[in-house]
C-alpha cells in the first residue's frame, strides 16, 4: 500500500482544491486499492508548517510506511507581489528539506483548470461544476507537465509521475 499525502490550502469545508486535484490524479493514473489519497487542509497557505499539519502528516505517516508528502500550493501573485514571493519560496525550502513535494498552481488552482480568477464567494460553486464536467476544463496533460511558473499551468503531472504510473 502506498499512501500519498496532499497538503492543500483550503479548509475542510469548503474542499475545493481537492475537487480538482482528485479529477486529475483520477484522469491520469491507474488508482486501486493499492494507492490511498490522503488529504490535509491547510486552511491558508500561511499555516503550511503549523503544529496541527505536522502532528496530522505524523499521524497519516505512523499509519502507511510508504507515504508520500506532497504539499499543492497556489503561487498567487509571485509575479509582482514581494510577499507572495518570499511565502512561496519559504514553502519550497520548507518541502526540500523535508524531503516533501511542491506542486504549484500558477496563479491559482482556478486559473489552470478554468483559465479565470474566481471571486472568494464563488470557489466551491465553480469547483462543484468542475468536478461534474467530463473533462479537465482548460487544462490538459500539456498545461499541467511545466517545470517554469507559468500563468495557467502547473507541474502536477510532474511530480505525480514520480509516484503514480498512468493510464
Amino acid at each position: 500500500m502506498k499512501q500519498l499525502i496532499i497538503c492543500v490550502e483550503t479548509s475542510k469545508t469548503a474542499a475545493t482544491d481537492v475537487l480538482y486535484i482528485d479529477k486529475t490524479i483520477k484522469t491520469f493514473y491507474k488508482i486501486d486499492n493499492n494507492i490511498k489519497l490522503s488529504y490535509i487542509y491547510c486552511e491558508g497557505k500561511s499555516k503550511y508548517n503549523s503544529k496541527r499539519v505536522i502532528s496530522e502528516i505524523k499521524d497519516k505517516k505512523s499509519k502507511i510506511k510508504d507515504s508520500v508528502v506532497i504539499y499543492a500550493f497556489d503561487t498567487d501573485a509571485i509575479d509582482s507581489n514581494p510577499s507572495d514571493i518570499k511565502l512561496t519560496s519559504l514553502i519550497e525550502s520548507y518541502c526540500d528539506d523535508k524531503n516533501y513535494s511542491f506542486v504549484w498552481f500558477y496563479r491559482d488552482i482556478e486559473e489552470v483548470f478554468l483559465h479565470q480568477s474566481i471571486d472568494n464567494t464563488k470557489k466551491v460553486e465553480m469547483a462543484k461544476k468542475f468536478s461534474n464536467l467530463s473533462n479537465l476544463a482548460k487544462a490538459d496533460d500539456k498545461s499541467l507537465s511545466v517545470n517554469n511558473k507559468t500563468r495557467y499551468k502547473s507541474n502536477i503531472l510532474i511530480v505525480l509521475d514520480k509516484h503514480l504510473i498512468r493510464k
